[in-house]
């Protein structure tokens, strides 16, 4: 009954920002019932309205943080799992999408430091918040996400300049997040914020990649352990910024 209101309400709301936009996608593809595919395109064009040229996603056009011009990797991740959520569910995504969505992840990609690997390293280079920001756990669990939804959707159908890029730049993440790790605070973000969302974000990495280790880390024992930890008596967790 909670699962049918809750249906009733997101299908009785109009919105047009890239979140509860790409978390309705989410819903209506999980739940898959008659008529969900038509809805979900609709859904998703709406989306796409708030994708900008560089393939990252701004929050709306007219509605919540409007006056922000410029596309975050946060909203790019959402919209990013939406459109594989979508796809699951059977709804075809051009290809050019996928490339799209690549580009915007790579646009928060860190600079190389240009020194030589060998042994088969990968350089470490985290993701940013925005193009040419400071690279956080969080943001570089996003962008490592996000380019895994490609290369699981698009494979080496992607167009040539960003097959490797696309591979690379999930290596060089999870690089940087092996050199990075913290599971009690976002680093490179002080404040204790978005610290949750970074943990979410390394279960995400880790099933979207099908490996039980990220960060030489067994991820989901000790992800388990530290939630169960933090969780209150009523259930609920809160950041140390009261989030």
């Amino acid at each position: 009954p909670a699962i049918q209101r809750g249906r009733a309400y997101i299908l009785a709301h109009e919105n047009d920002a890239t979140y509860p936009l790409s978390t309705k996608i989410m819903a209506l593809a999980e739940m898959n019932e008659k008529g969900d595919k038509e809805r979900i395109q609709d859904l998703l064009k709406l989306m796409w309205d708030n994708q900008l040229d560089d393939g990252l996603f701004r929050y709306s056009i007219d509605g919540h943080n409007s006056h922000l011009q410029r596309g975050d990797l946060s909203n790019a991740l959402f919209a990013g799992l939406a459109m594989r959520a979508a796809s699951q569910a059977g709804v075809s995504i051009k290809l050019a999408r996928w490339g799209e969505l690549a580009k915007g992840a790579l646009a928060c990609w860190g600079a190389s430091d240009g020194l030589p690997r060998t042994g088969g390293s990968a350089e470490p280079r985290g993701f940013s918040y925005v193009p040419h920001g400071g690279k956080t756990s969080s943001m570089t669990v996003a962008g490592v996400s996000m380019l895994a939804i490609v290369d699981e959707q698009a494979g080496d159908r992607i167009t040539g300049k960003l097959r490797n890029p696309v591979k690379m730049g999930i290596r060089g993440g999870l690089a940087w997040l092996e050199h990075n790790f913290s599971w009690t605070t976002n680093v490179g973000q002080g404040g204790g914020y978005h610290n949750f969302f970074s943990v979410y974000g390394i279960e995400r990495v880790g099933g979207l990649l099908d490996t039980p280790v990220v960060a030489n880390r067994d991820w989901y024992f000790e992800g388990s352990r530290q939630l169960l930890a933090w969780q209150s008596s009523g259930g609920t967790w809160s950041e140390k910024s009261g989030h």
